[in-house]
């Protein structure tokens, strides 16, 4: 009897605001203006702090991000 193949669950990689402003070079505050208008990938907060999956940012930055600010 086989045993069902099981993939192990992937771990998200996640950026901090300071990492994302160096790869997306706009301020923190057009980031948040980006995200309340649906322009940009929503954060996951842990505490007081802000991340962003880095594969979603990817993704983003390869759609060709925000044309308009």
């Amino acid at each position: 009897m086989e045993k069902p193949m099981h993939s192990a669950p992937t771990k998200t990689v996640l950026i901090s605001t300071e990492q994302l402003i160096q790869i997306v070079p706009v301020c923190s505050r057009t980031i948040k203006r980006w995200v309340d208008r649906g322009l940009f990938p929503k954060p996951i907060r842990q505490g007081q702090k802000n991340f962003w999956p880095a594969d979603k940012i990817d993704a983003w930055v390869e759609a060709g991000g925000v044309t308009e600010h």
